[in-house]
């Protein structure tokens, strides 16, 4: 059996992103936009964003910047590449 890997863009939203409703529009987004991947609360506040690289990305990234619910800006940033095993077949909200 051959084994391949997949490489996740890893995301992170900064500013007013938790217990806001943030995950369900980044996931609402990513649906719209036809990506794969997962966005969870990290402990820190802010919130992670893994993504499968499609050409929707740019879009996307630019969506999650003006999460709507609120004054205070987004900041994304793009801080590096995750590698895994399975492809995600939906985008998905962890709520571990």
């Amino acid at each position: 059996m051959e084994l391949f890997v997949i490489e996740l863009i890893r995301l992170i939203a900064m500013g007013n992103v938790q217990q806001v409703g943030y995950r369900a529009f980044a996931q609402r987004k990513a649906i719209e936009k036809g990506l794969r991947g997962q966005v969870k609360n990290l402990a820190d506040g802010t919130v992670e964003v893994l993504v499968v690289d499609d050409k929707g990305l740019n879009d996307f990234i630019e969506a999650l910047k003006s999460y709507p619910d609120h004054n205070t800006p987004t900041q994304i940033l793009k801080t590096g590449i995750i590698e895994v095993n399975q492809i995600p077949e939906v985008f998905s909200i962890d709520y571990s």
